[in-house]
């Protein structure tokens, strides 16, 4: 009928025969039919091109092979359509790369659902893409686009109910055209660069269920429209720079189930979070203040990293899971608060409070499910109770630090799932032979319990570490070799020789090319020993003969004639400067400025490289540091190396003014700080550390800048920082990690954090130095650049699989503030208990004190307020004010060198800590 239709309506348009009423009706019907037909079918041909031309662009070649570009789309994978019409399109984790195309996604103008996330492509995203007004379902998560939000372009997809934007290189302010998207249900934008404030437009939609803008670089506080959202359940901003305190009426957001926070500065009280569907309340990491809130229907509640304080009283309810709450000031019974918990309880952790009591009334019984228990750092006092073994599930714990006595549980060894167990610094004793059984046992430390029994076989699997300060247990007594670390090296026999051959074979060929590399190395130039290999005595002897004293190109005693004659022509030799490129300078006025980099004109021996003072064309007073193991870069890596350096700006950091790539060496170019490092006004007079050489605890510093800095430049004995200007340096060192650490897309490790690297400019404001550099260097065997500092690095670093992070250099940053506080180095410094007397190597039979952290950790510990007072810079303690402000400091500090990275502070919650003292400025 169809056909016979379609052939009399062209009979009819053509007027080649009449056509009656009835039959014209028929034919109008036909002719609408095939019309729409045809428009069908060149809907579909354009969508065929479009996606042909879109998965033949960004497909890997080994995959566009597989698809038949000949069928119609909608027989393709991944595709859905509706009546011939492509309507979504789901090709996640397909490894697209490269450019979306124009004119092929943004042709499909029937689609609804469009899923790129978790491949690789890239900016820009074409305009044409905001055109498609039937979205209501956009993800382009986990790829590479790095461009601004499209405020604009979002602002049209009025239909879209979810936007999925996370892991992305987005920046710029986050766009208020958001809050016109009044279907919008779920919000992902987390893990981008967006900066700015929260605009008040994006909680104007009444839909919203799910909000994630974590990790990023947020500020300001949150708008007051958020607690008028009746739909919102699951609220994250963690990770950016936000602050001030909650909006008032959040308790009224009876539909939130999840609240996250953490890593901010958010301040204030919590005390009108008592929301009845608060499931996960994740506030670490802030600055919240007062007691605990009531939490009755949470599972999750993590308020660790706060100055959270008060005693709790029945605050949370029977469905509780996890309790962090470490980092606070909260005291009360530990009792109390372990028996207030439900049955379903897995984790525990109040490390570091003012928590008393005994575990001997802790029911352990009804905590069937626990397995993660951590009270290190409290007032615990009496002993272990047997019942302890009734929590069998029990994984981890630590008991560190507090004030434990009595023998350890008869049937410890019942508890079979152990396998961290921490008992360090309390009052124990007995014997510890049962623990020797235990095979699930992975890490132990008992050391600093006097008292303690010692055993050879764990002395064996957990290193000397683990039994530091115990009596009777030292390598000699329990007569094995044993490992440096508190992790189990459990090893068979057969593994043994295994591992001994291979190990053989290796030092063989390590000892053939060590020879051959000697030779040619010693025609270059002559290297430092390694560092690892050094004794303090070694260390000495060598400081002492200084012909062995070699770094960068030259001898630090010699002059540089050798290496500046082999640059034959340097005015041909360019010097790059990014702050004045119309210089026009070369490596001949380098040259010039220096005296041919003569030593007279050196001002320090850093790690990483001889440091020269010079006054360039213009009169501009640099500092230029010849890199060691610069030699190790290529031109090209370097000189982009350099530039990408040179971005990073803030008036806490030395900027890197420019480079000059001269030969085989590298020569960076700072700006010159008048007053030199931190180390030496803290130090003063230069005969103190000449004294300290006759010391048996011989300070010796790697980069040696201390030394040949205060040959150059001597500060008169008397001077002195004032405990304001301290205050002031400590706080502007922590901007400039923060800024590192937090104000970047991509996070940045400094890596050497030390008083040496902490420059003082003409008002003694503090600029870290170095920044980029070690990171840059990495690649070095020498371990100064992989391991920090001696004094300043991390525990972490020193051990197997240790990383290098944000968290490592807030201990060196805590190492610095002690040192600010107490006027001490570091290491080899002269340490007092309060009697005046140096707890060294013959402190009465107890073990040596020969570190600064190890010193202030004592003093915490046996918590004499005596001790600690004593500890105080009597040159910086000017009244009770400034005395006051230096012991919270000192506690800031104890924190930031906790043992494990995840007990300390993040750099950006030190920030606000210091920001709260206000110390009146006084000349220093």
């Amino acid at each position: 009928m169809g056909d016979v239709c379609a052939m009399r309506a062209r009979k009819w348009i053509m007027g080649i025969s009449p056509v009656t009423p009835v039959g014209k009706l028929l034919c109008v019907f036909t002719i609408f039919s095939l019309a729409e037909q045809y428009v069908h079918g060149s809907d579909q041909a354009v969508q065929a091109r479009a996606l042909r031309e879109f998965l033949q662009n960004v497909l890997p070649s080994s995959s566009s092979s597989s698809v038949n570009f000949s069928s119609p789309p909608c027989s393709w994978e991944n595709i859905r359509c509706e009546n011939g019409v492509v309507t979504g399109l789901f090709l996640e984790g397909l490894g697209l790369r490269g450019h979306i195309p124009k004119e092929t996604l943004g042709t499909l103008t029937s689609l609804t659902h469009l899923s790129l996330s978790n491949n690789s492509l890239q900016s820009p995203i074409p305009s044409d893409l905001w055109s498609l007004t039937d979205l209501s379902y956009l993800s382009l998560s986990s790829n590479s686009f790095r461009e601004e939000l499209p405020g604009i372009g979002l602002s049209n997809l009025v239909k879209l109910q979810r936007l999925d934007l996370w892991s992305n290189g987005f920046h710029g302010p986050l766009a208020f055209q958001i809050g016109q998207l009044k279907n919008l249900r779920y919000l992902n934008l987390s893990y981008n660069s967006i900066t700015g404030t929260i605009p008040a437009a994006i909680f104007d939609i009444p839909s919203l269920m799910v909000v994630d803008i974590s990790s990023n670089g947020l500020h300001g506080s949150l708008p007051s429209q958020l607690t008028s959202l009746p739909s919102l359940h699951f609220l994250n901003l963690s990770g950016n720079s936000l602050s001030g305190g909650l909006p008032d009426g959040i308790s009224t957001m009876t539909g939130l189930t999840t609240l996250d926070l953490s890593n901010n500065s958010f301040n204030g009280s919590l005390t009108s979070l008592n929301a009845s569907s608060l499931e996960q309340v994740i506030l670490s990491f802030n600055l919240f203040t007062g007691p605990v809130p009531i939490l009755k229907s949470s599972k999750v509640v993590r308020l660790n990293s706060n100055l959270l304080y008060g005693r709790l009283y029945s605050v949370f309810g029977p469905d509780l899971i996890e309790l962090d709450l470490r980092l606070n000031v909260l005291s009360g019974e530990i009792s109390d608060l372990m028996n207030d918990t439900s049955s379903n309880f897995k984790y525990l952790d109040v490390s570091a409070n003012n928590f008393s009591g005994s575990l001997s009334s802790v029911d352990f019984a009804a905590l069937k499910d626990l397995s993660y228990l951590d009270l290190s750092s409290n007032h615990v006092e009496g002993n272990i109770p047997n019942e302890i073994v009734k929590a069998s599930k029990l994984e981890y714990i630590d008991l560190s630090n507090n004030n434990l006595s009595g023998t350890l549980p008869e049937f410890l060894m019942m508890l079979t799932s152990l396998s961290h167990l921490d008992l360090s610094r309390n009052s124990l004793s007995g014997n510890v032979s049962q623990l020797e059984h235990m095979s699930s046992l992975k890490y132990l430390n008992l050391s600093f319990n006097q008292h303690l029994g010692c055993n050879s076989g764990l002395v064996r699997d957990f290193g000397m570490d683990a039994f530091t300060g115990l009596m009777d247990c030292n390598p000699a007594a329990v007569n094995v070799d044993v490992p440096s670390a508190g992790y189990q090296s459990k090893s068979t026999l057969t593994r043994g020789i295994i591992v001994g051959v291979v190990v053989g074979c290796a030092l063989a060929i390590m000892i053939i090319s060590a020879i051959i590399a000697a030779i040619i190395v010693h025609k270059r130039r002559v290297r430092w020993p390694p560092h690892s290999t050094l004794t303090l005595k070694q260390r000495a002897s060598v400081f002492k003969d200084e012909s062995r004293f070699m770094s960068g190109p030259f001898s630090f005693d010699s002059n540089s004639g050798p290496w500046v004659a082999n640059v034959k022509n340097p005015s041909s030799v360019a010097v790059v400067m990014f702050e004045k490129p119309l210089l026009n300078l070369t490596f001949a006025d380098l040259l010039r400025a220096t005296n041919n980099f003569n030593r007279e004109t050196q001002v320090s021996q850093g790690g990483l490289g001889p440091v020269y003072s010079a006054v360039l064309p213009g009169d501009l007073h640099v500092s230029i540091k010849v890199l060691i193991e610069g030699r190790a870069l290529t031109n090209e890596v370097a000189a982009a190396e350099f530039a990408s350096l040179a971005k990073i700006k803030h008036p806490n950091i030395v900027p890197l003014l420019g480079y000059c790539i001269v030969g085989e060496e590298r020569l960076v170019i700072y700006e010159f700080m008048k007053n030199g490092g931190l180390h030496r006004w803290l130090l003063g007079s230069p005969d103190r550390y000449q004294g300290l050489q006759q010391n048996n605890h011989l300070y010796f510093d790697f980069s040696t800048d201390l030394i040949s800095r205060l040959n150059v430049e001597q500060l008169p004995e008397t001077v002195s920082l004032s405990w304001p200007v301290r205050h002031k340096i400590a706080l502007g060192l922590a901007r400039a990690l923060a800024f590192l650490h937090h104000g970047q897309s991509v996070k940045i490790v400094h890596r050497d954090v030390k008083a040496s690297n902490v420059m003082l400019d003409e008002e003694l404001e503090p600029h870290l130095a170095n920044t980029g550099l070690a990171g840059l260097l990495a690649g070095s065997d020498d371990p100064l650049f992989a391991s920090g500092s001696p004094g300043y690095a991390p525990p972490e670093y020193g051990q197997t699989g240790g990383k290098v992070s944000t968290m490592g250099d807030v201990f060196s940053y805590g190492v610095i503030l002690l040192e600010l506080v107490t006027g001490k180095k570091p290491i080899g410094d002269s340490y007092e208990d309060e009697d005046g007397i140096d707890m060294g190597p013959e402190y009465f039979g107890r073990p040596a004190i020969n570190d600064l952290v190890g010193w202030i950790r004592m003093l915490m510990h046996e918590k004499r307020s005596s001790s600690i007072l004593r500890a105080l810079d009597v040159r910086a303690c000017e009244d009770t004010i400034s005395q006051g402000q230096m012991l919270e400091v000192l506690r800031i500090g104890y924190l930031c060198t906790a043992e494990l990275p995840s007990k300390r502070p993040t750099i950006q919650q030190v920030v606000g800590l210091l920001k709260d003292m206000a110390p009146n400025m006084t000349s220093p």
